[in-house]
């Protein structure tokens, strides 16, 4: 209902004094369709409905000089004849006859609608409710009157006043306080579905008050679940976010509450503690999965900015918050089911943002596998993982993935656990950069490994150094030399893993070649196997195989004064150490330089 504008009364509405007011200069004699306004009037005693409301239609077509059927137009608004006519019809006219007083400038007007409005037993209907608030709103009526109507009415009959309020027909101004008072008194349940669904818009409660209050009323919280949730999320509290989730009815929406609450102000950390715990109550690996994938999935989302992923502000806690979420899973599953999930969702968000710190994604794997008391099952499909691409894996840190590597290297007992650090440190040993970086980590410890099976796979990684392009004569083969020479000796050699390495396409035949190494490099080689007293020849070739490295005379040598002087100076040991296999070759190679 549209009501014209008024003239703002401030009193207690008396339409008793008003109706004795001066009435607006008119014309009583003044026609609308060649009838006057009382003739009009007539319409108001008709049965029908539709006439009743064309003849108030056409009193207000005449506006001012509709006053002449003032009276009757009042009556009709006030005693409406219901013979024949539903509640909503009868609703109907006396909306219609208070919007034509308006329309006319009946003085009693604007106090007729504050007296309806302040009455219970003006309608039952809200919509006729609703549209009477409407109306009061679009006329013109001062706000601040019409607050101090409400509350006054939400004293002394709050069950009225809480009606008006759920019409959602009140601007701000006059609803704020009017909520306020009603929130803090007893109301029925319409009341509280509306308090619930504008959790976010009403200040005057605090936090600790809504969340009591959404426990008090969770069922009917769950009828307005969307808007209850989004408020908790604003609240962004531990305990908001397990009040959202005790109302919520709709898993395949979870993800939506969780996202809410991640990006509010309680962040991403505790909502991926909260799905952790979530994960672990759940038994069904196909349920566990969809956990822990929306859970890879949020901490993408909320990395990623406007520069792509990382660039956002929540990077940092989004990335922390579900790795540290999976390695706890890997670490304290309740199943082996929950620790594989944990381990292939870390292994695969390495694999897809390699700039991640390998050390939050990689570090709980390379852990499940150095412990000794972890099953068959998750330390194969923890191998499996790392195997699937390691190239990919060790770009991200290569340092870091060495580290972890070389020491998984020195905790294996077969050629099965040596496969996965030979193969992930296999990587960085093709590059120049990275090679002396393995050799180094290895060499650091390796002699706490001298009488250990895994002194083998050490070896045969160092070897491969003879293959890397780039390290000829290098300090990091040398090195690799002097290891391989000393395996030849090693009671704990075992060819049958390591034999493969002393072939040329896997690194030992080029180590075995001046060419390609140093002075000190082949020395180292066959220092061991010549002056070596002790433990004796372990491989499987005899050793006069290694007695022709001396007979090499590279091109470089002749111009190394000093490489020359070294290489005569253990050529002159090796002739004079009387070995029936090495100082025969010592001397003829003495003689050719």
């Amino acid at each position: 209902m549209m009501l014209p504008a008024t003239s703002l009364a401030r009193e207690v509405p008396d339409p008793e004094r008003m109706m004795q007011q001066p009435l607006p200069e008119h014309d009583d004699e003044a026609t609308f369709r060649g009838k006057t306004a009382l003739e009009h009037a007539e319409l108001l005693m008709a049965d029908a409905f539709t006439q009743r409301l064309m003849g108030l239609e056409r009193i207000g077509s005449m506006e001012v000089d509709g006053l002449p059927a003032r009276d009757l137009v009042r009556r009709l608004f006030q005693q409406p004849s219901s013979d024949g006519l539903s509640a909503r019809q009868v609703d109907q006219l006396r909306l219609a006859a208070l919007s034509t007083l308006y329309t006319m400038d009946a003085p009693e007007a604007e106090a007729l609608l504050r007296q309806a409005i302040l009455d219970p037993a003006f309608s039952d209907q809200p919509r006729t409710q609703r549209e009477l608030l409407l109306g009061a709103v679009a006329s013109g009526l001062d706000e601040q009157l019409l607050s101090g109507d409400l509350l006054a009415l939400a004293d002394s009959e709050p069950e009225h006043a809480s009606r008006l309020m759920v019409t959602d027909a009140l601007p701000d101004s006059v609803l704020l306080p009017l909520a306020e008072a009603l929130f803090h008194a007893e109301h029925d349940e319409d009341a509280t579905r509306f308090f619930l669904a504008r959790m976010a818009e009403f200040e005057f409660v605090d936090d600790t008050t809504w969340l009591d209050y959404v426990r008090e009323h969770a069922e009917l919280a769950t009828e307005n679940r969307a808007d209850v949730q989004a408020a908790l999320a604003e609240i962004g509290t531990r305990d908001a976010l397990e009040l959202a989730l005790a109302i919520d009815e709709s898993p395949a929406q979870r993800g939506e509450l969780f996202d809410r609450f991640a990006r509010g102000p309680l962040g991403p950390a505790p909502v991926f503690t909260r799905l952790l715990a979530a994960l672990r109550d759940e038994i069904a690996v196909q349920e566990t999965a969809h956990l822990a994938n929306r859970m890879e999935q949020l901490a993408r989302e909320l990395a990623t900015g406007a520069a792509g992923f990382g660039s956002s502000a929540l990077a940092e806690p989004a990335v922390d918050g579900f790795t540290d979420a999976m390695a706890d899973l890997i670490a304290q599953g309740p199943s082996d089911d929950h620790r594989l999930i944990g381990i292939q969702r870390l292994v695969r968000f390495q694999q897809r943002h390699p700039q991640t710190p390998p050390s939050t994604t990689l570090g709980p794997v390379f852990t499940v596998l150095e412990q000794p008391d972890t099953s068959a099952l998750v330390r194969q499909q923890a191998t499996s993982a790392l195997q699937q691409s390691p190239a990919r894996l060790s770009e991200s840190d290569p340092g870091y993935v060495i580290e972890r590597a070389v020491a998984l290297l020195w905790r294996a007992e077969s050629a099965a656990d040596a496969e996965l650090p030979e193969q992930l440190l296999g990587i960085p040993m093709r590059s120049a950069e990275h090679a002396p970086r393995v050799v180094d980590a290895i060499l650091e410890s390796i002699d706490d490994h001298r009488n250990r099976w895994a002194i083998n796979p050490a070896v045969g990684v160092l070897m491969t150094s003879g293959l890397t392009r780039g390290l000829e004569r290098s300090a990091s083969r040398e090195q690799a030399s002097i290891e391989m020479g000393r395996i030849l000796v090693n009671p704990e050699a075992d060819f049958a893993h390591i034999g493969d390495h002393f072939l040329r396409n896997r690194g030992g035949g080029a180590l075995a070649n001046l060419e390609h190494n140093s002075v000190a490099g082949i020395i180292g080689i066959l220092e061991p196997v010549i002056f070596d007293t002790g433990s004796g020849w372990q491989a499987l070739f005899p050793p006069e195989a290694l007695a022709g490295l001396m007979t090499a005379r590279p091109g470089w040598l002749s111009r190394d004064p000093r490489a020359q002087s070294e290489w005569v100076e253990f050529l002159t040991r090796v002739r004079d150490h009387g070995d029936p296999d090495f100082s025969p070759v010592a001397e003829a190679a003495l003689d050719e330089l």
